[in-house]
């Protein structure tokens, strides 16, 4: 039987035609993240068509995707992200662990080769959330 996590990769690889998992993934929501999908994402996600282990697959996969963007110098609409935050702060309690993957809270933001691109952003959600 599958884990609960796998079997929200495969769902959502089905609904968001995303690559599929492999044997070989090490990190599979970084592997698909597409900063150009991000619209689809926070549609799916505002769908309500998903488990709980979907949300926090599909959040995961879009915070990979903003530090992609980040990384790539892609400006990714104010409204966007406001949308997105949103979204993450209305389900704080199933999107705390991965938030603290990015916020970073034990390091200084002044230290930015430490920091990830995104995680002043997270910070602002954890200030608001939960």
């Amino acid at each position: 039987m599958d884990h609960p996590y796998q079997q929200a990769i495969r769902s959502l690889t089905a609904r968001l035609d995303l690559p599929p998992i492999l044997p070989t993934s090490q990190s599979w929501e970084a592997e698909v993240a597409n900063a150009d999908a991000l619209p689809a994402y926070q549609a799916a996600y505002e769908s309500g068509g998903l488990t709980e282990m979907e949300k926090k697959v599909l959040v995961r996969v879009i915070l990979e995707s903003l530090e992609q963007a980040a990384k790539k110098s892609i400006v990714v609409a104010d409204e966007l992200l406001r949308r997105l935050s949103s979204l993450i702060q209305a389900d704080y309690h199933l999107h705390h662990d991965a938030l603290l993957l990015w916020a970073l809270p034990e390091v200084d933001l002044d230290a930015q080769e430490n920091v990830y691109r995104i995680t002043s952003f997270v910070r602002e959600i954890m200030r608001h959330g939960g």
